[in-house]
């Protein structure tokens, strides 16, 4: 089954946004910088600063393969597909968002807030049974995707893309104030490719100071470790590197309705709430990348 709606307009002229701003917040007597990557994709898109890398990966596709069919398999509540669907609708490319359906909703054509974006920005939407390991249900999708559309382009799940990476690492190393590299920095991690970007950047501008990398749901640490190290393309880190993983599974969420700033409930939020219960053990002022809403 697949769903079409009408297509939404996008503002052709400001697709993705650079030199997002620093803010700064006063939390009982610590200063916190945070900046604000929210702000990196205007409406209709989601504020979810992997778009920026993706804007670059689709104008090679372009470039290299004309408008062909793209593809994006979603998580439960990833906003990939929103973000995909609304810069292909920009550059006139046909978007297919593939996205999972839990077993209380086969059967019924269900359309979750994130797909429902999509679907307006013109994305044809192919919902999945989620019964099976998300490895094989990645599979699946890419062997559909490439049934119907064998000269398309399926993009890696999690947007794992280098430009992503290389955004972030621009956005770091041109836009932020040198005096911020004198303190402690707090980052949420999923995938780890945003963090990969404030990495390689935080390494090359001699960053002596301990990164905190707030795991939104449990998982591997060494496999976290290796994949940033890898994106980033370093053999080590010279800095200080903490992971916190306080146990999340991939569906919890939490409030975030008391934040100054727009927090996705499922990664930066918690990363937040953890530094402020922490805010002792950092340095004053300390530094939040906010990877998005």
């Amino acid at each position: 089954m697949s769903l079409k709606y009408l297509p939404q307009p996008v503002n052709a002229d400001n697709p993705v946004v650079t030199s997002t701003d620093w803010n700064v917040y006063q939390i009982a007597d610590t200063t916190v910088h945070v900046k604000r990557e929210d702000l990196s994709v205007p409406s209709p898109g989601p504020k979810f600063s992997k778009i920026r890398g993706l804007n670059v990966y689709l104008d090679k596709v372009l470039e290299e393969r004309g408008p062909v069919h793209v593809g994006i398999l979603d998580t439960q509540h990833s906003k990939a597909g929103w973000g995909t669907a609304y810069l292909c609708n920009l550059k006139s490319i046909p978007c297919v968002n593939y996205y999972p359906l839990l077993k209380r909703e086969l059967g019924r054509a269900v359309v979750r807030p994130n797909q429902l974006h999509a679907a307006a920005l013109g994305a044809i939407l192919v919902p999945l049974s989620s019964s099976f390991p998300g490895f094989i249900l990645k599979q699946f999708a890419k062997k559909l995707f490439k049934t119907h559309y064998p000269e398309g382009v399926m993009l890696p799940v999690g947007l794992k893309l280098d430009e992503s990476v290389n955004a972030t690492y621009r956005e770091l190393i041109d836009y932020t104030p040198k005096e911020l590299l004198n303190y402690d920095w707090v980052i949420s991690i999923s995938t780890g490719t945003i963090a990969s970007g404030v990495i390689k950047a935080l390494e090359e501008l001699g960053f002596e100071h301990s990164l905190i990398l707030h795991m939104g749901y449990s998982r591997s640490v060494d496999a976290c470790y290796d994949y940033m190290l890898g994106k980033a393309g370093l053999q080590d880190m010279r800095f200080d590197v903490e992971f916190v993983d306080e146990n999340y599974s991939y569906a919890d969420k939490v409030d975030n309705s008391a934040i100054p700033f727009p927090c996705n409930e499922y990664y930066d939020a918690k990363a937040w709430n953890w530094l402020i219960s922490h805010l002792d053990e950092l340095s004053n002022p300390v530094v939040f990348w906010n990877i998005g809403e």
